[in-house]
């Protein structure tokens, strides 16, 4: 592969210029420890939003609000509309005489001293001051919150998530899936409010799960918001097997074969045809020297084409981060270089991929390049090694994660193991977790319903982590809904008291019925960590789970006997919430989603 002539210059050039930086002050933001949080209400309630039939609320967005404040603007009327039974008017200035909610950075939030900069990252503020309540946060004036999706959805809206805030602590609206029967808004014909000082930010700075390709909720329109509701983190530090979105392969098979892993046949696989095509030889200086010049030509800001990329994937790089992950279809090497470093450690399989990591860290400290490496402890090479690892690298450690809490001996394995990465590199780390149906546990009807297991998991290990990625592959949203709500909320808030949430959410969606729907969630729950996968092996590739036979999935496990029993529930809690029509449309939507979906699956095996 040719590199373009001006990269040497434009290198050395950009290289002279990182020696008067460290890393970007954003970056340092994103991964501060948790800053400030202040709930600071009055006793007395008497800033009045609407009373004796007259709304006094007004929202108020300066004419050249950014899009983020917009759309936190139309969400706050809408929601405020549903409740309240008032359209709420968006306005440019505060009316004399009116309670104003006014959003996002602006010209009297300034004056009242409030500066959205000086918040942690993904955090917000509501401040009340006399007849004026600010919301605002960060927001990035380049977004389009409201259909921004995928990648597009990793941008700051603080002002947003003050608002979600607002509806959720002053009026008792919940977001618990989106549509209207996963949405809950109280009516008022009353809203009386305290004076307010909230500086709010989250526990976990990482906070980030997927559904896979679930299928969306019934009844329900696609929702770009959803992830917003759930406070998702703002920012993606890349930590995904990045290394083979590098292109190596395609950029220097041809003339750089020694950069690949040579198989123990005498074959390198050099062809996009074959199958372990850009397995590397992380061994190789010349693969080393080349990676780091792309590592040098992102974090200092060069085009792609640089080093001869059409692009910069956004999951392998981030502004300031730069992932030194293998890909996942690792290949040793056996290279004569490659075999006498595993001979030099053969207690340490993981050795070289870490040696290979430390090394582009200790250039990159070297040059005073600005921003930091990120790896992930994985596979072969998740094990605490034995070398010195550079404060410029950042560490995600994959385990199994809540569900193996089940089992106290595998529990504390992996509680010690966290604690290690911990200790070695005097920062906390942030955990790949795997709470999904896959890896053996994809029986297609069956709901992985886990939301105490999940919860109570995220709230026990907040001094040692910084947060997580849930990876959470469902078939059905609905099935798995109550895991990301209850892992949103405690990622947020460890403090979260896990009971009284889901106390909480079953009183407010199924009223009266409360009860019974909390016995079929427990029995979901139960069942599927108890004899679902409840066997479950630790691969180099993740858990993987020994699962039931058809037979005893559908004889034994959700069983006819079991299926009643489920029916059962929903029968008790439609007597129990008789006369209230929102829990009962409520209930009718599970008996026929949730519940009949689980029928059908059975069907199909009877």
């Amino acid at each position: 592969m040719k590199i373009p002539r001006l990269f040497p210059a434009l290198l050395l050039l950009s290289t002279l210029l990182a020696l008067a930086y460290q890393a970007p002050p954003e970056c340092e933001k994103i991964i501060a420890p948790p800053g400030l949080r202040k709930i600071s209400l009055g006793s007395h309630r008497h800033l009045i939003a609407l009373q004796n039939g007259v709304c006094q609320l007004e929202i108020v967005i300066p004419e050249n609000a950014v899009r983020s404040v917009r759309t936190a603007a139309a969400e706050l009327g809408k929601y405020l509309q549903q409740s309240l039974g008032h359209a709420i008017p968006v306005l440019p200035a505060p009316t004399p005489g009116r309670l104003s909610l006014l959003l996002g950075d602006q010209p009297l939030s300034r004056a009242a001293g409030l500066d959205p900069a000086s918040l942690d990252y993904d955090g917000f503020l509501c401040r009340s001051q006399g007849t004026m309540i600010f919301l605002l946060g960060q927001d990035d004036p380049k977004a389009n919150t409201a259909r921004d999706f995928s990648w597009g959805a990793f941008h700051q809206r603080g002002t947003l998530l003050a608002v979600y805030d607002f509806l959720e602590r002053f009026l008792g609206v919940r977001f618990f899936f989106p549509g209207e029967v996963g949405t809950v808004v109280p009516k008022h014909d009353t809203l009386l409010l305290p004076d307010i000082d909230i500086i709010e930010r989250p526990d976990y700075q990482r906070r980030r799960y997927t559904a896979g390709t679930a299928a969306w909720f019934p009844e329900a329109e696609n929702d770009v918001l959803y992830f917003h509701k759930l406070r998702m983190e703002s920012f993606y530090v890349p930590n995904c097997h990045s290394l083979e979105r590098l292109e190596l392969g395609e950029r220097f098979a041809a003339t750089q074969p020694d950069f690949f892993s040579l198989e123990d046949t005498g074959r390198r696989s050099l062809s996009p045809d074959d199958r372990w095509f850009g397995s590397l030889c992380y061994s190789s200086p010349g693969l080393r020297d080349e990676v780091y010049k792309d590592a040098v030509a992102f974090l200092l800001q060069q085009p792609p084409a640089a080093r001869g990329l059409k692009r910069w994937s956004p999951s392998a790089v981030q502004k300031g981060f730069f992932n030194l992950m293998p890909a996942d279809h690792f290949r040793h090497c056996h290279c004569d270089r490659c075999l006498k470093f595993y001979a030099a450690h053969q207690d340490d399989r993981g050795a070289l991929v870490w040696d290979f990591i430390a090394d582009l860290c200790r250039r990159g400290q070297k040059d005073v390049l600005p921003g930091y490496f990120t790896a992930m402890a994985y596979g072969h090479y998740r094990e605490l090694p034995a070398l010195e690892l550079p404060d410029n690298l950042l560490i995600m450690v994959a385990v199994r994660g809540p569900w193996s809490d089940l089992d106290a001996a595998s529990r504390d394995q992996e509680d010690a193991y966290i604690l290690g990465w911990k200790e070695k590199m005097q920062r906390k780390p942030w955990l790949w977790n795997y709470c999904h149906k896959g890896g053996g546990a994809e029986m297609p009807d069956i709901p992985p319903c886990t939301p105490r297991s999940i919860g109570n998991y995220y709230r026990r290990l907040n001094n040692d982590i910084c947060g997580s990625f849930l990876e959470a592959e469902t078939d059905h949203y609905l099935f798995s809904y109550l895991n990301y709500y209850t892992y949103s909320r405690c990622s947020w808030d460890t403090g979260t008291d896990i009971e009284a949430l889901l106390k909480e959410h079953h009183q407010l969606m199924f009223g009266n019925g409360a009860p019974e729907m909390q016995k079929f969630f427990d029995w979901m729950e139960n069942t599927w960590l108890q004899k679902i996968v409840n066997r479950t092996v630790m691969t180099e590739i993740g858990p993987k789970v020994i699962p039931p036979s058809d037979y005893e999935l559908w004889e034994k496990i959700y069983s006819p006997a079991a299926l009643a029993e489920l029916g059962g529930y929903l029968d008790a809690a439609e007597k129990l919430a008789a006369g209230d029509h929102e829990a009962l449309r409520r209930l009718a939507y599970f008996r026929k989603y949730f519940l009949g979906q689980i029928n059908a699956g059975g069907e199909k095996y009877h």
